[in-house]
């Protein structure tokens, strides 16, 4: 929602209604699928890479899931919430650096079928909570904007991610990869510091 100067404002969790908080729980639910059913198939498959995916979607179902059982229960949690999903955002900052450390000291490999399904699977999942939440994105109330960046955040370095890993595949050079994780970490400190910047005006 656009104030009367054309710049996003907070919008009342009444405007919001239920939708919000039902996009929350579809999201925390969608991602304990796919977490629970990549964990299963790299499992099966023997593929660490897809098991390290896996577990990576645990991080949304309690992002989200955290999000969805505060919102709506007054503004003393919400505000201690949005902190906490903050520092979460911070955390996965941090997760994207030592990503970037990884790729240069010890790079991960996997057969050709585990890494696409990974990318599909990926993409397709951080594509379908980002468009979940696309239409609540101009509010600046602290738990909203939390959990719409770190969607957007996830859709746009996913994207990047399935493509520069394709690449390097092919060509003997780690340098996309490094760069696509460092975008990441910008992104997510870059949301925490906005979360908390909002969070404090609530």
């Amino acid at each position: 929602m656009l104030d009367e100067h054309g710049v996003g404002a907070i919008v009342p969790i009444e405007q919001l209604g239920r939708g919000f908080h039902k996009s929350l729980w579809l999201i925390t639910f969608g991602a304990l699928v796919l977490c629970i059913g990549e964990m299963i198939y790299g499992h099966a498959a023997s593929s660490p890479y897809l098991l390290k995916d896996g577990v990576e979607w645990a991080y949304d179902v309690a992002y989200f899931g955290l999000a969805a059982f505060s919102f709506g229960r007054g503004e003393t949690i919400e505000r201690r919430v949005a902190f906490a999903l903050a520092a979460i955002l911070g955390i996965g900052g941090c997760q994207s650096i030592y990503e970037v450390w990884s790729a240069i000291t010890a790079p991960a490999t996997d057969e050709i079928d585990n890494l696409t399904i990974s990318a599909v699977v990926t993409i397709l999942g951080s594509f379908a909570e980002a468009a979940v939440l696309f239409r609540f994105r101009r509010s600046h109330d602290p738990i909203v904007e939390a959990t719409w960046l770190s969607a957007r955040n996830s859709a746009l370095t996913s994207t990047l991610g399935a493509g520069v890993t394709f690449v390097v595949r092919m060509l003997p050079n780690r340098w996309p990869q490094i760069a696509v994780d460092a975008l990441s970490a910008y992104l997510a400190f870059q949301a925490a510091a906005v979360v908390v910047k909002d969070a404090r005006k609530a």
